[in-house]
């Protein structure tokens, strides 16, 4: 549009110096009134019901009601007349600021680009928290000034108290910017997740240098509509996730301006440091102490078992040749063998050396035991055999015996009534001659008694 004022003109006392900038409702000029040097926006006359009006309207009554807000860019002062023509316009003062793009320079690196936006996130995300939508994000509408990033041009901008100055149906923003939520149904669409929107659009343009950002929003697997085409950077595909949320086309898929703010000051503080090499140098000989310390207990352990071993098959022996006797003569009973590792017969044979001797679980654990029972009417039960438990440090109990009673389970335990008849319980040093020994003498023992034991037996009455 054709310049309406020119340098060295005066505007209710203001003397316009260089022209800012104009657009299709008025122009920005740097202008001087007494000590003051300041922006001057200049409404093109408007009457008092026109779109434009109301927008400037609005504009100065939400620069009114915010008055010095940190990320704004201010109003110093202002006019709006009733009747404006050209000698006596609608006009609003503010600060000289840049614009972001021209601020931000050639080329500016991903996060330079980042902090800028994130700053202005945070101040809208504030703005959000007051009931204030911008609803017009984009690179022009984005200032900086003195370090600080600013959000201006407010002329379209949602507030508590505002008068609708778009007429309905419109649409409210710039084309390749605004949500698409906002193209279908301006009227109707929140304002809020809009702008998360454009400013991610916007965060595109200026990180990408392109004129324009992707239509529909950023693709994190689209190579036309994601970041990491136009920037190279390690974590700009980071970016490209965080952009494609802020773009989402559903609305509530979208972040809260805060969330977005949050999520990029994240990003800014870089990837978790290096853990650096620990020096544990003066740990290494105890370590090492330990790997022998485990290797020895283990050759140790297993030695331990090798000789608990020999004393289990010695044990088997002699008990499989005295309980193949009993089987001939109670061969209408039921004869079972290795039923399983029974405790209950070791602690009825033991009594209380198996508890003086293991405190804790045993290292190795058998039974060489037979059962015969007579299932019905009676539920009678014969055990013989020995039991051998050893613990870590190599002792072992020997416990030799007979034990008859009812019972209808395989244990010993689940014989109430259990009695033993024989018992000749034993402690001993696996790997000791002593050990072999006593394992002899208790399988001796067993086979004189095993008569005795029959016998009696055979003398219990049913249940």
């Amino acid at each position: 549009m054709a310049t309406k004022y020119r340098k060295g003109d005066v505007v209710d006392g203001w003397t316009l110096g260089r022209s800012l900038g104009r657009g299709g409702n008025g122009e920005v000029w740097e202008a001087e009134r007494g000590d003051l040097r300041l922006a001057l926006k200049i409404l093109k006359p408007a009457g008092a019901g026109s779109e434009p009006y109301r927008r400037f309207r609005d504009e100065i009554a939400v620069h009114t009601l915010l008055g010095e807000c940190a990320g704004v860019l201010p109003m110093r002062d202002h006019r709006l007349p009733a009747n404006p023509h050209k000698n006596t316009p609608a006009w609003l003062a503010m600060p000289i600021a840049r614009r972001i793009e021209m601020a931000l320079g050639v080329a500016p690196s991903l996060e330079r680009v980042l902090k800028a936006v994130a700053e202005i996130a945070e101040t809208l995300a504030s703005l959000a928290e007051r009931q204030i939508a911008h609803r017009d994000l984009k690179p022009q509408n984005l200032f900086e000034r003195n370090g600080a990033w600013l959000v201006g041009d407010l002329g379209v901008a949602v507030f508590v108290g505002k008068e609708t100055a778009t007429r309905t149906g419109r649409q409210v923003g710039a084309r390749h910017f605004i949500a698409p939520e906002v193209v279908r149904d301006p009227q109707n669409a929140s304002p809020y997740p809009a702008d998360v929107y454009s400013l991610a659009q916007t965060l595109f343009v200026l990180a990408s240098g392109q004129r324009y950002p992707p239509a529909g929003g950023v693709r994190a697997f689209e190579q036309s509509a994601q970041l990491r085409s136009y920037v190279d950077h390690p974590r700009v595909p980071t970016i490209d996730w965080i952009l494609e949320q802020a773009t989402a086309t559903t609305p509530s898929e979208r972040p809260t301006m805060k969330e977005l703010a949050s999520t990029l000051r994240i990003w800014l503080r870089g990837p978790p440091p290096a853990v650096s090499p620990l020096d544990l140098s003066d740990l290494a000989v105890a370590a090492e102490q330990r790997v022998r310390d485990a290797t020895n207990a283990a050759a140790r352990r297993a030695a331990l078992n090798g000789h608990a071993d020999r004393l289990r098959k010695q044990a088997k022996t002699g008990v499989d040749e005295i309980a193949r006797s009993v089987a001939e003569v109670l061969s209408g009973f039921k004869h079972e063998q290795g039923i399983g590792f029974d405790r209950s017969f070791i602690t009825f044979i033991s009594g209380n050396l198996e508890a003086e001797t293991f405190s804790g679980q045993a290292a190795y654990g058998i039974l060489e035991v037979h059962r015969f029972t007579l299932d019905w009417p009676s539920h009678l039960s014969l055990w013989t055999g020995i039991g051998l438990l050893m613990n870590s440090s190599g002792k072992m109990l020997l416990a030799a015996g007979h034990i008859i009673g009812h019972g209808q389970g395989s244990y010993v335990g689940h014989a109430p009534d259990a009695v033993v008849v024989m018992r000749d319980p034993r402690v001993v040093s696996v790997g000791t001659p002593e050990a072999e020994e006593a394992v002899g003498q208790q399988v001796r023992a067993l086979a004189e008694t095993s008569r005795a034991a029959v016998e009696q037996f055979l003398r219990l009455p049913a249940e």
